[in-house]
């Protein structure tokens, strides 16, 4: 009965965007931050971190393929609705069961319920709300979600709370999901799903998905006291309100065929903000804003890419390697790096300038001028940012408290935080700190 009153209420858009928004919010929130913070909170949980991520990683793949195996537009939305109803049901579990036993077990039923619903969702998407404004509904699904995660009392609650939030989002959900019926039938016939031109756009999707997981993970390890400021104030609505504009401009613009524009205007703002990462002292919160601006239209365009083409299979290896894989390297690839480096941004932007040259025939005069003008300045950046000096070291160890450095001590088997790249620098010893 609510279903039924549901679906009487509300339109397939709404439906469409409230599908996204509850997918992605639950994807971002619960494995990005909720799960790990669960883990960690248990005896012992700082070393079997690593190892539940890494299974909730492969059994996303394996749920993708799952769910690719299993899909069949004409069946209706019941296993859509199945696979929001298990987010529900692992993240209620990883909640309620004690994490110290069942972290394992848990993770790889989150990797396959969370993987299976993104493979589903996105092949069903395309004949529900149709190819036209197909962006559009990614864009405003995707932005609600990240503008959700970085409001302040859900992106700095607890754990169990924020797991709660996912909940409720898998709920809302699995009651919309119901009006995705297949309403345009055929997958596309464009060239861009043949089989060796899916393998550039894939190859361009992970380049800036290592990028965007990158950026993320330095700025989730910084212990810089100029980092908490950025939990405060007026930065935090700053990058709400960014990431919901920009992931709704960017829907748009992929309806109306911008796409490798877009993803060279990601990897320009992403190159910017990592290599900023590493000036906080100087160029403050901005890194963190235009990361927010970035990260959106990343997750966009891999959602579009892999939607528009409406074959399950394809869906399927765009999210496992471009999503899922791409990811976690990415995330673990920078453990003690204070940014990215300028030659690791240009090896980045020579790829990608690679894997799209193919279409570089497609794009505007005026859009090729700018996407070379960036990658120029891009290659010039590094005489450009300021350089600490050795002394800009010994001020910054300074400010860093001995209690949050031991917590993150290399010889503990950890990765090494940003505190002990700067000590290092500055010639402090890491087991005799200043407080």
């Amino acid at each position: 009965m609510p279903d039924s009153l549901i679906h009487a209420w509300i339109s397939r858009r709404t439906a469409g965007v409230t599908a996204v928004a509850a997918a992605w919010f639950s994807i971002v929130l619960m494995c990005e931050f909720a799960f790990a913070r669960l883990v960690r909170s248990t005896p012992g949980g700082v070393d079997r971190e690593p190892e539940c991520l890494l299974v909730l990683v492969a059994c996303g793949v394996l749920g993708s393929f799952l769910a690719a195996a299993l899909f069949d537009a004409k069946a209706g939305t019941q296993g859509l609705t199945t696979y929001f109803r298990i987010c529900f049901l692992t993240t209620l579990a990883s909640v309620v069961l004690p994490m110290q036993h069942s972290a394992y077990l848990v993770a790889a039923l989150m990797g396959l319920g969370m993987g299976g619903l993104a493979a589903t969702l996105f092949s069903r998407l395309r004949s529900a709300v149709g190819r036209a404004r197909l962006g559009w509904h990614i864009g405003m699904g995707v932005g609600l979600a990240h503008a959700a995660c970085a409001l302040p009392w859900i992106s700095q609650a607890p754990p169990t709370v924020q797991a709660v939030l996912v909940c409720v989002a898998a709920i809302m959900g699995s009651l919309v999901s119901g009006k995705l019926q297949v309403k345009f039938t055929g997958a596309s016939n464009s060239s861009d799903y043949e089989v060796r031109i899916v393998k550039t756009w894939v190859l361009a999707l992970v380049i800036l998905t290592l990028m965007t997981s990158a950026c993320f993970a330095i700025i989730q390890r910084m212990e810089l006291p100029a980092v908490a400021s950025w939990k405060q104030g007026v930065v935090p609505w700053v990058n709400v309100a960014v990431s919901f504009f920009v992931a709704a401009v960017a829907g748009r613009m992929l309806d109306k065929g911008n796409r490798v524009s877009l993803m060279f205007g990601a990897f320009g703002l992403l190159a910017f903000a990592g290599a900023g990462l590493g000036f906080v002292d100087n160029l403050g919160s901005l890194p963190l804003i235009v990361y927010s601006a970035g990260a959106p239209i990343v997750w966009i365009c891999l959602m579009y890419y892999a939607a528009r083409g409406g074959r399950p299979w394809q869906v399927a290896v765009v999210f496992s390697i471009a999503g899922w894989m791409a990811s976690a390297v990415g995330a673990s690839a920078t453990s003690g790096l204070p940014g990215l480096s300028v030659p690791v941004i240009l090896v980045a932007g020579l790829t990608l300038s690679v894997a799209l040259g193919w279409r570089w025939h497609k794009v505007g005069r005026f859009r090729r001028a700018g996407m070379v003008a960036v990658l120029l300045a891009l290659s010039f950046g590094k005489f450009l940012l300021p350089v600490p000096s050795a002394a800009d070291y010994l001020y910054l160890s300074t400010l860093l408290p001995a209690s949050r450095c031991g917590t993150f001590c290399p010889s503990a088997g950890s990765h090494p935080s940003l505190c002990h790249v700067i000590r290092d620098k500055a010639a402090f010893p890491v087991s005799n700190p200043t407080p």
